[in-house]
């Protein structure tokens, strides 16, 4: 597997840990990324109402917005929702780290797909390759236009 990495120094330094278990919201969940392929498109599955993994009542609960704090908009299931042009509406999103690693991944159901892209290592040099290479996939796969 491949081991996440700290910065120490100005050198990336492998770390083969984790944060403490009361730090992981989600239990300090790892899986691969054809586990994690999987899971991205059940939730898409499930949205589109084409999955029986959950009652269909359960997928639409997730999906929901639970009410607003800020600007932003959260689904019960820890999905950021948005609205986007080049997805042809909305999109749900989320991004996730431990200090080692750091994920992204958005859902985009008028397309019928989902994009992801993972790093292991965090902090800004992680979290900046992980964009970038998002970005690079709406461009290339849904015409997303470039912005100086």
């Amino acid at each position: 597997q491949p081991w996440g990495h700290f910065f120490v120094d100005g050198k990336l330094l492998p770390q083969q840990t984790d944060n403490a278990p009361y730090y992981g919201p989600a239990g300090g969940i790892h899986c691969s990324v054809p586990d994690w392929t999987k899971f991205l498109n059940l939730q898409l599955k499930g949205y589109l109402g084409e999955s029986s993994f959950l009652k269909a009542e359960t997928f639409k609960k997730l999906f929901t917005p639970y009410p607003k704090q800020d600007d932003r908009i959260y689904t019960y299931g820890a999905w950021g929702m948005g609205s986007r042009d080049w997805a042809g509406g909305t999109i749900f999103g989320h991004d996730g780290d431990n200090v080692r690693n750091y994920s992204s991944a958005w859902l985009i159901p008028a397309k019928r797909s989902f994009i992801m892209s993972n790093s292991n290592v965090s902090s800004k040099i992680g979290g900046d390759a992980v964009f970038y290479a998002m970005d690079e996939l709406m461009i290339h796969y849904y015409g997303k236009e470039r912005k100086p």
